[in-house]
């Protein structure tokens, strides 16, 4: 993994407490220092100007009002990071031939972070 990637900021925007603080703890554990959890997407995009996240993992369905795909193209007005879907349903919410997804990368739940470490990689690279 990229040394440079593991002192950037990542969001994990996830509405189960327990999911996001385990990815949180496994992130920790393999070097990335700043690794901010939320469970809405509202405050996500509340912290984005401060934190400026390198990546953000972001749950499709989420607590509050917008859902991860709300959330990631209001982020994309903002800011640029990378950001890595986490659903069990992706491919049901989303049309992956359309455009504005083909390169999207994404994350199929429930899943073992030997699988997240694989796309961090891939990002890294």
């Amino acid at each position: 993994m990229d040394v440079a990637m593991n002192s950037q900021c990542i969001f994990v925007v996830e509405d189960e407490f327990l999911v996001a603080l385990n990815i949180q703890r496994q992130l920790q554990k393999d070097g990335f220092s700043d690794v901010q959890i939320y469970s809405e997407g509202e405050e996500a995009l509340q912290q984005i100007h401060d934190h400026k996240p390198h990546l953000v993992l972001l749950d499709v369905q989420l607590d509050g009002d917008l859902t991860g795909i709300d959330v990631a193209r209001k982020i994309r007005e903002i800011y640029e990071p990378t950001i890595v879907f986490m659903s069990a349903n992706f491919d049901m919410i989303v049309d992956l031939d359309d455009p504005e997804w083909v390169n999207q990368k994404y994350i199929t739940k429930p899943f073992q972070f030997s699988e997240l470490k694989q796309v961090l990689n891939t990002i890294a690279s």
